[in-house]
């Protein structure tokens, strides 16, 4: 495989440091599938076990977690009724303060969902 012209040979890793400096929440369009009204938010990247045999723990080193109050502002900020959400991450259960955020989203009226990764 040869890259093609003016393109570089190697693609240089992009990195978040902090993970509050980008958006945690993404619109996902597809009203036939299960995640069809439920907006998906990202908790955290990487995994903070290392698990030789899983990729994510080695790939997007070091772990990093949005903070919870960055997590709040953006789920119940929006104006809108809160509905379902789903958080995601390799691992969404080591996640620091995954009870607060549910519960925000609970106390809100909300249903909350975690990710099978």
């Amino acid at each position: 495989m040869m890259p093609l012209k003016g393109l570089p040979e190697q693609v240089a890793r992009q990195w978040q440091a902090n993970l509050d400096d980008s958006q945690s929440m993404t619109c996902v369009a597809t009203p036939d599938t299960e995640f069809g009204s439920m907006r998906l938010v990202e908790v955290s990247r990487g995994c903070p076990k290392a698990c030789r045999f899983c990729a994510a723990g080695f790939i997007y080193r070091p772990f990093r977690e949005h903070s919870t109050e960055q997590l709040r502002k953006e789920i119940l900020g929006t104006g809108d009724e809160v509905g379902r959400v789903g958080l995601v991450a390799a691992a969404v259960s080591d996640y620091d303060d995954i009870a607060a955020v549910g519960r925000a989203v609970l106390d809100q009226g909300g249903e909350v969902s975690v990710s099978s990764v």
